[in-house]
């Protein structure tokens, strides 16, 4: 599951995209950062030996990726609520 993704990067974009990627990568950089999709492809393949650099303009999406990876308790319990609203409309629907 991802918690942000492109409208565009379907499967079929993500395996070309993928296709044209060196299998070892010793810094990564992600000039448009937004989208958790490729970077999590290519880290789970165990491509990045190195460093993965990510540039974010948006402080807000910047806070948001900084919780993820502390694990800030507070933010995720809130995601833990929306979901559960957002599972209990889906499933009074």
């Amino acid at each position: 599951m991802y918690l942000f993704s492109y409208p565009s990067l379907d499967t079929t974009s993500l395996k070309f995209v993928l296709n044209l990627i060196p299998k070892e990568i010793k810094k990564y950089y992600d000039p448009f950062f937004g989208s958790d999709v490729l970077l999590k492809q290519i880290k789970d393949k165990g491509y990045i030996q190195g460093k993965a650099y990510l540039n974010c303009q948006s402080p807000q999406l910047y806070n948001v990726w900084t919780m993820i990876a502390k694990q800030d308790e507070t933010f995720l319990k809130f995601v833990k609520e929306i979901i559960s609203i957002a599972t209990a409309i889906k499933n009074s629907a």
